[in-house]
């Protein structure tokens, strides 16, 4: 048994001195709710099982939460341990990503017997070939057998639904680990409240859409230094005279040989679609001359941190010399200064209603206090977009923050460390539902929709004042809650199955767009590829058209043996197209018009 004065040393609560004897017995994996000082049980464990000779190891799931992690145990430990990387020499604790050690494990350079103690953050990811798995399957390989600590605040990483309790007993059979959820007790008295926003379905169509798209590519054209960006056609293979002169100007300016520049450019500037779906053409300038060049940066300097080839290297250092000339080219441009100013004006028009209702409450949060304000958004690009657009349209001064792939290191921890002083108001992706320490916020909104009970348990998590609300502008919170509540009754093994909703509740609130079954009639459709849909926050096989409309495609495989494949089309958007009056293209032969179906 745990002496009870070593746990009063840390100040520790009830749950978490109850949790520690558990761990000290044996491997467990700890569910409790974000805010509850799982990681201080971890610090206490660590602290408990250091031994001259042996080494320990906390697993992070980001490289955003190395330093905060290793900064948090050497503030808290009380048996002076040593907290570091991979050395050499090794310290007591090595704080490092799953990957990180995974590869150490695999070259030798962490020697698997020398382990006395495992923790894994944000265990739920532990499944298929996540790093997390993969250690697990290497300490098994090496037959080491360190004390393991899983932490998590929902086991179940997805929706839950049916065969929620096979994925918990395969992790416990992963881990040789089984879970522990304890009563939470002592600590912040929280109890948040949740909130449903209703919203204008005011947005501009698929038709308007595809205008504003071909508007801002065409203006960018015209930047100076003969600058410019591809259109997201250019990604879909829709003719388009002035793109394709677009990118040659941008390989002309900035050199074609540049393949890492060019490739990023390309990859990033499609989300400008995102943006105007999320925010309006008021983003455009936002996404422009601010967020793309930040992510495009963020992901070159991330590619740069991993690479070995010294030709490469060179070559991304290269490419990352040439962003913030790119960016200046951009912002002197003459014609974006009209497209500058929708950003700041308060002429409704510019922005989607769904964007307008966040104004509003956002505007009556902050003359309620000053208490801190998180918005959730999905995508880096809108987050960059709404944090000016706020600063913009409501005079006070809001932050953004991403996860390694959307904003450099130095960035994102001035912007927090803003956050935890005066900043009141921060805009986020969910690289901060895990982990990132944020101060006591008050107020919680979710702007996208999500599709995991994680997110739902994480992100209402960090409001954790008193009087904490939490408000979705998509998800129904009655329809979360009940999956939350559902997911820890069966990690306490106390039934298995969903309790019964309200026949109104929803799992999402509905503004899609018009859908029909079929190809249309007149369109002129891309290729296939792969596109996303940015209000369901997911990727489909599908086609456009230069119209805005967009084609959907399904495929399902039926009958003895599953041999027999079926595809089924669907449009979204006008049926007939107003642009084109094109004849019926041969791949769509077959379909059947009433049902979509193609056999």
């Amino acid at each position: 048994m745990v002496s009870m004065q070593i746990a009063e040393r840390y100040e520790a609560w009830p749950h978490q001195v109850e949790a520690l004897e558990r761990a000290v017995r044996e491997n467990i994996i700890l569910n409790l709710p974000t805010g509850t000082g799982k990681t201080l049980v971890a610090c206490m464990l660590l602290d408990w099982f250091k031994a001259p000779g042996y080494v320990s190891v906390f697993v992070v799931n980001s490289r955003a939460l190395v330093t905060q992690q290793a900064e948090y145990l050497k503030k808290h430990s009380l048996n002076q341990l040593a907290v570091g990387d991979l050395g050499p020499p090794h310290p007591d604790v090595v704080v490092a990503t799953g990957e990180v050690v995974r590869s150490a494990l695999e070259s030798g350079q962490l020697q698997a017997q020398q382990l006395a103690c495992v923790v894994l953050d944000e265990v739920h990811y532990a499944v298929g070939k996540h790093p997390y798995a993969e250690i697990m399957a290497l300490l098994c390989h090496f037959g080491a057998s360190p004390r393991l600590l899983g932490l998590t605040a929902s086991f179940f990483h997805g929706r839950a639904k049916t065969g929620c309790e096979r994925r918990l007993e395969a992790l416990e059979e992963l881990l040789s680990a089984k879970v522990h959820c304890p009563e939470v007790q002592g600590g912040p008295s929280t109890s948040a409240c949740f909130f449903s926003v209703p919203w204008s379905a005011k947005s501009f169509g698929l038709q308007e859409m595809a205008a504003l798209e071909e508007k801002f590519s065409r203006a960018l054209v015209n930047l100076e230094m003969g600058c410019a960006l591809a259109s997201p056609y250019a990604a879909s293979n829709v003719t388009c005279t002035a793109c394709t002169a677009a990118k040659s100007a941008v390989r002309s300016t900035f050199g074609a040989e540049n393949w890492e520049f060019q490739k990023v450019l390309e990859s990033e500037t499609p989300r400008l679609r995102g943006v105007l779906e999320a925010i309006g053409p008021a983003g455009w300038y936002g996404f422009v001359c601010y967020a793309l060049p930040e992510v495009m940066m963020a992901k070159l300097q991330s590619k740069l941190a991993i690479m070995e080839d010294e030709v490469v290297k060179s070559n991304l250092l290269n490419a990352i010399a040439l962003v913030r000339p790119f960016q200046l080219a951009l912002m002197q441009g003459e014609s974006v200064k009209e497209l500058q100013q929708m950003e700041a004006e308060q002429a409704e028009q510019h922005i989607t209603g769904k964007c307008q209702t966040l104004l509003t409450l956002l505007e009556q949060l902050l003359r309620d206090g000053e208490d801190k304000i998180l918005v959730f958004v999905e995508r880096v690009s809108v987050a960059c977009c709404m944090a000016r657009l706020i600063s913009s349209r409501l005079g006070v001064l809001a932050l953004h923050v991403a996860g390694v792939q959307g904003m450099d290191g130095p960035t994102r921890q001035s912007n927090l460390a803003s956050f935890r002083g005066e900043t009141q108001l921060l805009v986020a992706t969910s690289s901060l539902e895990e982990g990132l320490d944020v101060p006591m916020c008050r107020y919680v909104i979710r702007y996208d929709s999500f599709n995991s009970a994680k997110s739902h348990v994480q992100g209402a998590g960090r409001a954790r004042h008193p009087d904490a609300r939490v408000y979705y502008f998509e998800n129904d919170p009655l329809v979360e809650e009940g999956s939350r509540e559902f997911l820890e009754s069966i990690a306490r093994r106390e039934c298995v199955e969903p309790k019964d909703l309200p026949a109104d509740a929803k799992v999402a609130v509905s503004h899609r767009n018009e859908e029909s079954p079929g190809v249309g009639v007149g369109h002129k459709w891309s290729i296939e590829s792969t596109l996303w849909d940015y209000q369901s926050n997911k990727s489909f096989r599908g086609m456009t058209c230069p119209c805005g409309a967009r084609m959907k495609i399904t495929s399902r495989a039926y009958g003895q043996g599953r041999k027999k494949k079926e595809r089924s089309f669907c449009v979204e958007g006008p049926r007939s197209c107003p642009t084109y009056t094109e004849e019926l293209d041969a791949r769509f032969q077959g379909v059947d018009p009433t049902t979509g179906i193609l056999r």
